[in-house]
């Protein structure tokens, strides 16, 4: 079984998470977001059709080590790619106030990138 995990760091407790997911891959696909006391969601899907999404919500952050978790048990491992790119949300001030993940991945060999793809923001708390 092919798998990724990939851990979302700067998030503090109390922040307010909202995500989106989404596959369209020939492969089972599993993804899930969890921390040490939530899991926010756990979705499998095995289709080529991209809508309607695999996840969308939001939440409270109210563990440590928030992290991705992407299995596709039919991809060889070599084959299972993920590309992340973050950003931090800044305010006018230069103050972060927020954070982006986004994932997006390969689970075969066309190298198109668009097997399964995953956006979590993450906003401060203003307490």
């Amino acid at each position: 079984m092919a798998s990724r995990t990939i851990k979302l760091t700067n998030i503090k407790e109390g922040t307010f998470l909202s995500w989106f997911a989404t596959t369209q891959a020939a492969f089972k696909t599993t993804m899930k977001l969890a921390d040490s006391k939530k899991t926010y969601f756990n979705e499998t899907r095995q289709s080529t059709n991209i809508n309607p999404p695999m996840a969308q919500g939001s939440g409270w952050y109210e563990g440590k080590g928030l992290e991705i978790t992407i299995d596709v048990p039919q991809a060889k491992e070599e084959h299972l790619r993920t590309f992340l790119n973050t950003f931090t949300l800044l305010d006018p001030s230069g103050k972060e106030v927020g954070y982006s993940f986004i994932v997006c991945g390969e689970d075969q060999t066309d190298n198109d990138y668009n097997d399964f793809y995953l956006n979590v923001m993450a906003w401060k708390s203003k307490g």
